[in-house]
């Protein structure tokens, strides 16, 4: 896949050898440091499932490899102004190869671990991600591979007086589990 740039730079293409048209993709840069993720006591609000976004629907294009997408949380779709943090349904759909979509808070690096995993081109894979909400009241998407993805609301965390309301802690990202690409002698 070669990847070249267009006169909008939050827009580029990818073109693959022996295809046909060019498909857009879209980007933004990520924006780290800053963020202030608050550790304290909340509850759980569930919501009706919304979409808050599907590249495929609204035009821009596909997410670019190596790409992220920022999305609002706090303050829209039925979410209260003062969340903290969100739990999601992350799909990503039609990848343009294997490869993975992480999921973090505005303000904070995402991609050193993944949200959804993709192993091979064209598949379409979800995955249910809890995430603390970020500066401005943003997640951020990050994708290693160029695809589509679709975000789902099921339920935010608000602050709550009481722990017994339920809780969700925040902590630093990283992997607790990965196991050898040939698995026929380690499995699960």
């Amino acid at each position: 896949i070669l990847q070249t740039s267009h006169p909008d730079s939050n827009l580029r293409y990818l073109i693959e050898a022996f295809a046909s048209v060019p498909e857009p993709c879209r980007t933004t840069s990520l924006a780290t440091g800053g963020s202030e993720l608050l550790n304290a006591t909340t509850r759980f609000v569930s919501i009706p499932s919304q979409r808050l976004l599907d590249t495929r629907a609204d035009g821009a294009g596909a997410v670019c490899a190596g790409g992220n997408v920022e999305v609002q949380i706090a303050g829209i779709a039925g979410i209260s102004a003062t969340a903290t943090a969100v739990a999601l349904t992350v799909t990503a759909t039609d990848s343009a190869g294997a490869g993975f979509v992480s999921v973090g808070p505005m303000g904070v690096d995402p991609s050193a671990t993944s949200s959804v995993n993709l192993s091979s081109r064209g598949q379409t894979r979800a995955n249910l991600v809890m995430v603390a909400i970020g500066q401005s009241g943003r997640i951020v998407l990050h994708s290693s591979v160029a695809t589509h993805l679709v975000v789902d609301v099921a339920g935010y965390y608000e602050p709550s007086a009481s722990a017994s309301e339920g809780r969700f802690v925040d902590v630093a990202s990283h992997r607790v589990l990965a196991t050898p690409r040939d698995q026929s002698h380690h499995r699960l």
